[in-house]
């Protein structure tokens, strides 16, 4: 029946939040300065220092392929202790370019020190000697000689890594490498083509792009060589049109986006072995290959863009098809089949590729005759393993005045939005639910007219799915007249 004290309040609020039963709220206004100092506050009495939390990390080893290509791979998970004495394991979490100071890569220290001495990128592989060492308070840096355990410091300048790059000391005496946990990283799901204004442009363009997509990785930039087109890809329809504003707010670079179009992925539905034969004669040497095998649909996790998105398998001898022309047809594979599809020119997902045996000639079977076998066994093959596409599919979440929401959620309902949950919260209504990507197009615009501009909406990343035959049908035929690839007819329609 004892009246609680102060400290005995804070320290039940800091108990409840660490075990993650309540999420403290607090309010103010960064623009007038009010209430700032109260939620500093609030972080250091609620929540967990360095020492209270467990981190983990992966031991990594280094794997060389048959191309000689060497890659990190993750072994067992290892404790990451806040420590000074032990090596260094550090992730850089942030990029951040201002015209006050520079370019700052913002870095967590989770074990050891951080000096200005040679560092090594554990992705890869290169070494980097810090510019400068700066803790940052808002826009004002503070250079410091190092960094402890549990410690936010920013590397100011330009150096070898990007977001969610792990970073040890560089030298023998680094010991076991290291790798924090991988960032999660959604796919991207929109693209665009985006062309500068003034031609005299370009190059800078192209700089500030190569700068945000190390800033940022769900935002990519590339040249689309079958269209001469430059391409940006991102999250959504706001996400990329971010960056066209701080290109002209912080760069004075006015550039035009083109038309947004959904990336999806092009998948197999079914399974065919093959005895194939490939034959040509041209004047000169010919070239003969026989490939054995099947074709055959590969699970895989359609909510992540990371990961083993195809298998390739070979099981056949040496005596019926040498190891160099085993690996031409797995090249044929992963470096242009998988890459570019059939369909419409997107990448291909969930495939196993097995290459059970074959046969080759003493003369006519070269590496360029087992991958021109490859490519026209893939393409005589592909109308029986049933091809489709797939689709980005969005949880979304529409907040409106509650004497709109049924007029917003019939709106959503229309664009095949399918509502999972309704709420009412004071004057205001909240609706969930969940639809394909490509629905969504000019939504802002529907809600603003039903809510008198009242209204806002949310979207986040679910998972590929399935599109039906006719829609699947009707976006490659877009696709494909818009960029003059040949047209695909898919079974059934």
């Amino acid at each position: 029946d004892k009246e609680p004290t102060t400290e005995m309040i804070h320290a039940a609020i800091r108990r409840a939040t660490i075990a993650n039963k309540f999420i403290p709220v607090l309010l103010g206004s960064a623009y007038r300065n009010k209430g700032v100092q109260l939620l500093l506050d609030a972080i250091c009495r609620y929540l967990p220092s360095p020492m209270e939390k467990e981190n983990k990390g992966y031991l990594l080893k280094k794997v060389k392929d048959e191309e000689g290509n060497i890659s990190n791979v993750k072994e067992e998970k290892v404790d990451l202790l806040t420590d000074d004495e032990k090596p260094l394991v550090a992730l850089l979490f942030k990029l951040e370019e201002t015209k006050k100071t520079g370019l700052s890569n913002y870095v967590r220290v989770y074990q050891g020190k951080m000096r200005k001495e040679h560092l090594l990128n554990v992705r890869s592989g290169k070494t980097f000697l810090p510019p400068k060492l700066v803790r940052m308070h808002a826009d004002s840096a503070e250079q410091v000689d190092e960094v402890k355990a549990g410690d936010i410091c920013a590397i100011q300048g330009e150096i070898d890594a990007s977001s969610g790059d792990t970073i040890m000391r560089a030298g023998p005496k680094s010991g076991l490498l290291i790798s924090c946990e991988d960032m999660y990283i959604p796919p991207r799901v929109i693209s665009s083509s985006i062309k500068a204004k003034d031609d005299r442009d370009l190059n800078r363009l192209r700089d500030r792009m190569a700068a945000f997509m190390r800033e940022d990785p769900t935002f990519f930039f590339y040249r689309n060589s079958e269209t001469n087109e430059d391409i940006l890809e991102g999250m959504g329809e706001l996400h990329l049109d971010i960056y066209v504003e701080r290109l002209k707010r912080e760069h004075g670079l006015e550039v035009e986006l083109g038309k947004p179009t959904v990336n999806y992925r092009e998948v197999i539905t079914e399974r065919k072995e093959f005895d194939f034969v490939f034959k040509r004669q041209s004047g000169g040497a010919g070239q003969w290959a026989q490939l054995k095998g099947y074709i055959d649909v590969f699970p895989i996790d359609m909510s992540i863009e990371k990961g083993v998105k195809n298998k390739v398998t070979v099981s056949c001898s040496n005596g019926d098809v040498r190891e160099s022309l085993q690996k031409s047809v797995i090249k044929q594979l992963e470096r242009k089949i998988f890459v570019k599809g059939e369909l419409m020119g997107a990448p291909v997902w969930g495939v196993h590729f097995h290459l059970g045996g074959g046969a080759m000639h003493e003369v006519d079977s070269t590496d360029m005759a087992f991958k021109n076998a490859t490519q026209e066994l893939w393409e005589t093959l592909l109308p029986k393993l049933k091809p489709t596409l797939v689709e980005p599919y969005m949880d979304v979440e529409i907040v409106v005045p509650a004497q709109c929401m049924t007029e917003v959620t019939t709106e959503f309902s229309k664009r095949e939005g399918i509502v999972t949950e309704t709420s009412i919260n004071g004057a205001d209504a909240v609706i969930r639910g969940e639809t394909a990507l490509d629905t969504m197009f000019g939504f802002i615009s529907d809600l603003r007219r039903l809510t008198k501009g009242q209204g806002d909406f949310g979207m986040q990343f679910k998972e590929y799915r399935p599109m039906q035959q006719y829609k699947a049908q009707i976006r490659m035929d877009e696709r494909n007249k818009e960029i003059g690839r040949k047209l695909y007819k898919l079974a059934g329609e």
